[in-house]
This record gives structure tokens, sequence and C-alpha cells, in this order.
């Protein structure tokens, strides 16, 4: 999150692909906890999006771009 906050107080345009890493990081220290600290749980109305399949899951789960996708397609 620094170097996306950095980059904004600099007045430099933020590219997705900063976006999309700033989205893995706080996944990454969210991890299974899913809690209110990951905004795509947030925007899910405080529920996991779960995957369809064998195991449940995340469908974002530590993918930045998954994140920014259904953030985007929800707000």
């Amino acid at each position: 999150m620094d170097d996306l906050l950095r980059t904004l107080i600099k007045g430099k345009k933020v590219t997705d692909e900063q976006i999309y890493d700033e989205l893995f990081d706080m996944c990454d220290r969210v991890h299974c906890a899913c809690d209110s600290n990951c905004i795509v749980y947030e925007i899910n109305d405080y529920e996991i999006p779960l995957k369809k399949g064998k195991y449940e899951e995340c469908m974002c789960f530590k993918n930045g771009k998954k994140m920014f996708d259904f953030i985007k397609e929800r707000i």
C-alpha cells in the first residue's frame, strides 16, 4: 500500500498492475482468514465469494486481477 500511496502523493498515475499487486498483497496479509480487512469480502456483504467446484475457496484468492475485476463489477 505504501508504494501506491507514494505514487498518488507524487501526482503520478497509478497503473492497473500496481493495483493488482496491492490487492494481491492485501489478500496475502489476510490469507485464509477472509475478514473485513479484505475489500472483496467487504463488497460481497461480508461473505467469501466462493468458487464452485470440489474445494470451497475464494474465487479471487491471491489474484489481484480477479479481485480488481470483482470489485469493478460491483461498484
